[in-house]
This record gives structure tokens, sequence and C-alpha cells, in this order.
């Protein structure tokens, strides 16, 4: 289940209403795309008005939104969300905030979820206070969860997170180790001395150093896929499967596929791509021809198609990095995957990935 990218302000009051509507104006420059709502009771220009009751509204919308904004009590917020929560890694950001936007409160989703923070994003915006609750924040240690998400990389398995986090907390230290190279001085908590638990940053499913690991994935791959016409999303699907299991590569850390640009009009590709909501880039031969580090070539796809490899070179276009996986062959399909070069970093700002 995928999020969407709307934030919903919700309001049950006219105080309410007015303080989402400051909120609304304060965030539309950071995000793009902000809805308020309040009740029929409280409706003027340029807000929307709940049909039914809130709980049913919420319903409604719980899972189009990144964020929802309650403007009310936290009890309307908590007895409103209550039947639609599923977990941590699928809900929305939730936020509490008191009409007078005095106080804003994360009341789901902290971390994975953004809600954490929202939450101090809104209260600088209102010059009110962010309250924060989950113990890695109050303790200040490093909140593994909060930072996965700023840097676009999926954990697993989700229940290594809590186990992770609680280790930090009662023991001050947990380990680290990765693929690739890391940015120094770690975070306080983090070591490369510990065995016992920890964070580990790559983009396979077999690297597991500790004896028990949190999965760190980037997205840092790019599949090149190859295809002969009238190719159905279940053949590469089958394709896919069969080269991500044998070389043990994470699909979470798969950040976009590339092709040549006679495929555009492929339906299973296109399908495929869409199945995963991964972006999928076009390449044209000429381009593709000027692509260096390609190690196969075939005459037949030359004649074929104006190239001699298209997932090798498609999957290099435009990407500092290595070519991990050389050409796969599959029924109808080939597959190559590059990674691309990169370094963990601990700021708020974005591990490098060189394009």
């Amino acid at each position: 289940m995928t999020k969407g990218d709307a934030i919903f302000l919700i309001s049950v009051s006219s105080r309410g209403r007015d303080t989402s509507i400051q909120l609304a104006q304060d965030l539309q420059g950071q995000h793009q795309d902000i809805r308020v709502y309040t009740l029929a009771a409280y409706k003027i220009e340029g807000v929307a008005e709940i049909k039914g009751d809130v709980s049913s509204f919420v319903k409604s919308i719980f899972y189009q939104a990144k964020a929802i904004i309650f403007c009310c009590a936290m009890g309307i917020v908590v007895r409103s969300i209550a039947p639609y929560l599923k977990g941590k890694d699928v809900d929305p950001a939730v936020l509490c905030m008191d009409e007078k936007g005095a106080f804003v409160i994360p009341v789901i989703s902290g971390h994975l979820g953004g809600a954490n923070s929202l939450a101090r994003q809104v209260a600088r915006l209102i010059k009110g206070k962010a309250i924060i609750t989950t113990a890695t924040d109050i303790n200040h240690e490093f909140a593994i969860d909060e930072w996965s998400v700023q840097q676009h990389c999926l954990l697993e398995p989700l229940a290594m997170i809590k186990r992770f986090s609680a280790t930090l907390l009662e023991k001050g230290c947990v380990g680290i180790n990765s693929e690739f190279p890391v940015e120094t001085p770690l975070p306080q908590g983090l070591s490369w001395e510990v065995e016992d638990i920890g964070m580990v940053v790559t983009a396979r499913m077999d690297y597991r150093p500790f004896k028990k690991n949190l999965l760190v994935h980037p997205q840092v791959l790019h599949v090149g896929i190859g295809c002969r016409a009238g190719i159905s999303k279940q053949q590469i699907d089958s394709a896919f499967f069969a080269v991500v299991d044998k070389f043990h590569l994470s699909t979470g850390s798969i950040k976009a596929l590339h092709t040549i640009d006679i495929k555009k009009d492929e339906v299973g590709l296109s399908e495929f791509a869409s199945s995963w909501h991964w972006p999928i880039y076009y390449h044209s031969a000429e381009i593709l021809k000027k692509v260096k580090g390609s190690k196969s070539s075939s005459s037949f796809v030359t004649q074929t198609v104006g190239v001699d490899n298209v997932c090798e070179r498609a999957a290099l276009c435009g990407i500092e990095g290595k070519l991990i996986v050389e050409k796969q062959k599959h029924e109808g399909v080939t597959i190559a995957i590059v990674q691309e070069d990169y370094m963990v970093l601990w700021s708020k700002e974005e591990s490098i990935c060189k394009k």
C-alpha cells in the first residue's frame, strides 16, 4: 500500500479552522498538496466541507494522505483514526494541534511516517511547541527509523527496529556495518566493535555480519531491461525475481528501471514498472552506443534495435557506479543491474549518490 502526497488539515471549530488556514498558507511553499477541511457549520470560502462524521471522512482519506493534521482535541483524533490503523510502515503521519496552535503532537508514525519531523516544522511555522514523546528523541539517541526516511532507505525486518532502538536505549551502543563508505564521526551510540546487534547498510539480503541484523537498503540499484516485443508483465516478473533471488539483492534498493526508447509502448514493461512504483527511463540507441562499461555484445541485437546490448548499457546510462549483475537471459527478457557509487551520511541531507 502506497501513501499519497497530500497533507490534510482537519478542524471542528471556527478557531481551529482559522488556525488550519494559516498553517496551510505557511506550509504551501514546502508542500504542494495541502487540503483544508472543516465541519459544515464552520465552512467558509476556500475550505472544503467534511461530509458526514469526522471518522467516516478520515476513512475516506486515510491512505490518500501523506499526513493528517487535526486541529482539535486529542480524543477526537484517537477515536477518528483508531479503526484504520494498520502499521507504522503504511500509516500516514498523524498530528494533533490545539486550536490556538500552542502545541503540536505527533500521534502515530513519528519516525517512519515523518510525523516527528513534520511536527517540528509545523511548530516553527506557527511559533508553537512540538511535543515529541518517542524514546530515542527524548533521550537524544540515534533514531534509525527517522534517519532512514530522510535518507530514502528501507529497513527490514521491521520488527528489528524496536529491538535495535531498545538495545541502544538500554545499553547505550549498537553496531554498524556497511558495504559503502560511511561518514565519520558516527552518531553517538553506533560502534564498529559491537557484534551482537547492529545496522547493516547494504543492497543485499544475504549480508548479515551480526547475530541480529537490521538491514538498511539505500536506493542505489538501477535495473536495465531488454525484452522481445509483446512481452507480458508476468514474464518480466519471472525474469526479475529469478535475477534478484540469484544475486541476493533487495527490491528495496532498486531506484529505477532503464531500457531503450523503442520499448516505450511495451505494455508489459510499463505494467511491471507501475506495479512497483519505480520510474522507468527510456534511452535512445545513439545514447546507449556511447555508454562505457558494457560487457556483452550481440550482433543480432544490433541488427534488431541498433545497439549491441540493451540491458547493460541502459543500466549504466548516466550512472557513476559498477555493473554488479552482467546480462542475464530469461525467456525473452534480459536484465543487468548497476549499483551507484554511494556514501552514508548522518546529517539530514541525503546520502550521496553520484550520477
